[in-house]
């Protein structure tokens, strides 16, 4: 989808996040470098410790990322409901301005 969308990536590009204290290197499944960063992971069971776990770490580090389960690449048009998705969490990013003290 990527491809044909002509949205350039890193596959499994690693990034650098803290949980629970430490510094660890989280391997995004799809990093988008044009879209100010997003990135997808894709996850089988959206019940399951991983997907919990990479939403709570991706929260709380503000990686915008797009977590996908089976229910998103599927059905009429997923593509285009992926794209639109990417969009609008790019064009949220653009208007993003950090509390505390680096405002």
């Amino acid at each position: 989808m990527l491809d044909s969308y002509g949205i350039p990536f890193y596959y499994k590009q690693p990034t650098l996040v803290v949980e629970n204290g430490r510094r660890c290197i989280e391997y995004v499944d799809f990093f988008l470098p044009t879209y100010a960063g997003l990135s997808i992971d894709y996850f089988a069971d959206p019940r399951g410790h991983a997907y919990q776990r990479k939403t709570r770490v991706y929260s709380e580090n503000q990686v915008p990322a797009a977590l996908l389960t089976k229910r998103d690449i599927s059905g009429k048009n997923w593509q285009q409901r992926l794209y639109s998705r990417l969009e609008r969490m790019y064009h949220m990013g653009k208007n993003y301005r950090p509390r505390g003290k680096y405002r």
